[in-house]
């Protein structure tokens, strides 16, 4: 068996080589319980509560890290707020920063700017509600961004991962309480379960962020589902994936290159909704279904088109066995295959559950770097649905062709709206969406937002509706090429459960 202190050095060097040492930590800010759907998925506040925390888990702020770390604060309310950072590098006691968030901006803070380290965490304290914290990571294979989670739990669940010959999947174990966490994880790959010893009992003090190297112990798997569970304290779980085409590939596969960010799910849903899809030549789309429960999961895996010259397509029908996964690659259906061989068709993926048991579901597109447009991008959707919900800065710097896509899920009725662009101070309607309507089973699909959000520089958008939409975003990122999406962030005040019976176009 391995002694403590060798496992503390195999995960330390996680990250660029460093150890980890432990220390003794003054108390920190401990969290109020969660409420209502506060462990589905990362919400904003209300305005009238008296304070919010968020916990951004996964980066680092040294020159040689894979992956720079800039927290986002973003404040559509309008109210002024002060936002208190604690910057937890590894090795090393945290660091607390103050930062003034006027109403309708938004604030960025590079941690490298506050301590160098290897790995690097943050805990953001709010004094009021209504402002979200999402991050930045960029590093020498790509760039992603998404948001920090709104609170802490003792499991989350990772449907995706690789640990292919050119790949790196590291995933970051945050607890940014006073007390000691142990943390085991469990894998699933195609070989079945297993729990490697030396990622079994990870001891992750007070105050601090400990990563784990999971191709260190699952080696040469193109797909590796995991649960990561605190046996004692609370934690944040976020994974970055990244893929380098410089390194040795496999014969016969594609090369590819980039880096994705994505907070682990605590709380396992019966549906999923994945707006904002697209299907083209070139592309590799997969929905990977993750089981983590003690049964069987029936699912149904629907691709909806809102165009009636498609008509409906059947559902996909898989059957997922307790602590197993199912990948359905979209790109690869016959059934699709040939809607999307002339063009490229915008779609919304529901995945469900007829049976009641819950899942994960994870949405991963790659572009080889031999196609337009290359890189790689995952998202676990929107497990909530809201009326009002927000897009934070839809075209970051150095990305283009950023695509919005609002859905209305319902099998009946318009959905009416307005949608705000909020930039240094100002708060306007988007010129030419300041209302809109969409139908039942139909989309509004914001493709042309350049000229707008790069004028007003970095900048929010706000989107109310009578009825919950389903919101994803994506865009292409220039330097470092890559891909990014993701979903809106939804005002817990408004936060809905995806209806029963979902349109069908």
């Amino acid at each position: 068996m391995r002694s403590r202190a060798a496992l503390v050095i195999v995960l330390a060097l996680a990250f660029a080589g460093a150890g980890l040492v432990e220390r003794d930590r003054s108390p920190g800010a401990t969290e109020a319980p969660s409420a209502g759907y506060g462990r589905v998925a990362p919400m904003v506040a209300s305005e009238d509560v008296l304070g919010s925390t968020w916990y951004c888990a996964a980066g680092s702020s040294d020159a040689d890290g894979p992956a720079d770390h800039t927290v986002v604060i973003s404040n559509p309310s309008a109210l002024d707020r002060e936002a208190t950072i604690t910057v937890v590098p590894g090795t090393a006691d945290p660091v607390t920063v103050v930062v003034e968030v006027p109403a309708a901006t938004l604030e960025r803070v590079q941690l490298a700017e506050v301590v160098e380290a290897p790995a690097a965490a943050a805990m953001v304290e709010i004094d009021g509600g209504g402002v979200a914290v999402t991050h930045e990571l960029v590093g020498p294979t790509g760039a992603d961004r998404g948001p920090c989670a709104s609170t802490s739990a003792d499991t989350w669940h990772f449907a995706w991962g690789d640990t292919s010959v050119d790949a790196r999947s590291l995933v970051a174990l945050f607890n940014p309480f006073p007390g000691d966490a142990v943390v085991d994880f469990d894998f699933v790959t195609v070989d079945g379960s297993r729990a490697p010893q030396a990622l079994t009992g990870i001891v992750v003090p007070g105050q601090s962020v400990v990563v784990a190297d999971v191709g260190a112990e699952v080696t040469r798997r193109d797909q590796v589902s995991a649960t990561v569970t605190a046996r004692s304290g609370r934690i944040v779980a976020e994974r970055i994936q990244s893929f380098d085409d410089a390194q040795e590939m496999l014969e016969g596969a594609e090369p590819r290159r980039g880096l994705a960010v994505d907070l682990g799910v605590s709380e396992p849903m019966e549906i999923w909704v994945h707006p904002g899809a697209r299907l083209a030549e070139g592309a590799t789309e997969r929905m990977v279904i993750y089981n983590p429960g003690s049964s069987t999961a029936e699912i149904d895996v629907e691709v909806l088109i809102a165009d009636p010259e498609w008509g409906g397509i059947e559902p996909f029908e898989l059957t997922v066995a307790p602590q197993r996964y199912e990948v359905l690659d979209l790109s690869d259906q016959p059934r699709l295959a040939e809607r999307f061989e002339d063009e490229p068709i915008e779609a919304t993926v529901l995945v469900r559950s007829l049976n009641g048991v819950p899942v994960v579901a994870e949405r991963v597109t790659i572009v080889p770097t031999s196609a337009n447009g290359p890189g790689v991008s995952a998202s676990t959707g929107s497990p909530l649905l809201g009326r009002s919900q927000l897009v934070v800065d839809p075209r970051p710097q150095g990305s283009e062709d950023p695509i919005v896509s609002l859905v209305n899920p319902h099998a009946e009725g318009i959905v009416t709206g307005s949608i705000r662009l909020l930039a240094r101070g100002t708060d306007r309607g988007l010129e030419g969406f300041e209302d809109f309507e969409i139908p039942a089973g139909g989309r509004l699909l914001l493709d042309d937002l350049g000229d707008q959000v790069t004028a007003a520089g970095a900048s929010m958008l706000v989107i109310e509706s009578s009825r919950p939409l389903a919101i994803g975003n994506r865009t292409r990122i220039d330097d470092p090429a890559d891909r990014s999406s993701g979903g809106a962030l939804v005002f817990s005040d408004t936060a809905e459960l995806p209806p029963d019976i979902l349109a069908s176009g």
